[in-house]
């Protein structure tokens, strides 16, 4: 299973620049110098997508990266693939997509709780949109649809869209990838929830 990632980034948030990098490789940096919206620059980075991978993630510039997270995150893909018939809520789905990171919004900590006990959670909704990972073949026609939506967060645009197409969104819990959450963020959210509801570099 290989991966391809890029980073939508902000000029204001140039210092974890360096950080993204030493974690993640040399990955497309797409960088929003013009200050045309987080939209715009989310589809840039979609687009960079690497169509010999099986899917693309779109990591934003505040996260947190777990080590050996490339490893780890392939490890999780090939694994719930492989285990997809087993679990209830893909079974029949043709695609999956997924999100390694699951923040402590309260609306959803006690389904997070519960989720915690077998290590993962299946939603409709994105919810957060620093990690989303998509199948690379459904990204064309994803951005088709993204581009007809006038809402100005990326991750409601893409959820719309999965919804749309019947397509889950698997969440491993502890989460992969953690928040800056003490960033202001960059669509106006106020913060809250804005933190892995477990980190996996916090756990034992």
């Amino acid at each position: 299973m290989k991966i391809s990632i890029s980073c939508t980034a902000h000029p204001s948030r140039e210092k974890y620049f360096k950080y993204l990098k030493e974690n993640l490789g040399d990955i497309p940096f797409l960088i929003d110098y013009e200050s045309k919206g987080v939209a715009f620059n989310s589809e840039r980075s979609w687009r960079s997508y690497d169509k010999s991978c099986d899917y693309h993630l779109v990591i934003q510039d505040d996260a947190i990266i777990c080590k050996d997270f490339i490893s780890k995150a392939n490890k999780i893909i090939e694994k719930v693939t492989k285990e997809k018939n087993d679990i209830s809520e893909l079974r029949d789905k043709k695609y999956i997509a997924f999100n390694f990171y699951y923040g402590t919004r309260e609306s959803l900590k006690t389904e997070a709780i519960i989720a915690a006990k077998r290590g993962y959670i299946v939603k409709k909704n994105v919810h957060w949109g620093i990690a989303i990972c998509l199948p690379t073949k459904i990204i064309e026609d994803m951005l088709v649809f993204f581009n007809k939506q006038n809402v100005p967060q990326d991750d409601e645009r893409i959820t719309r869209f999965l919804r749309e197409n019947n397509i889950p969104i698997y969440f491993p819990i502890p989460s992969l990838i953690d928040h800056r959450h003490e960033e202001k963020s960059l669509v106006g959210d106020k913060g809250k929830g804005r933190k892995a509801f477990k980190f996996i570099d916090n756990e034992n």
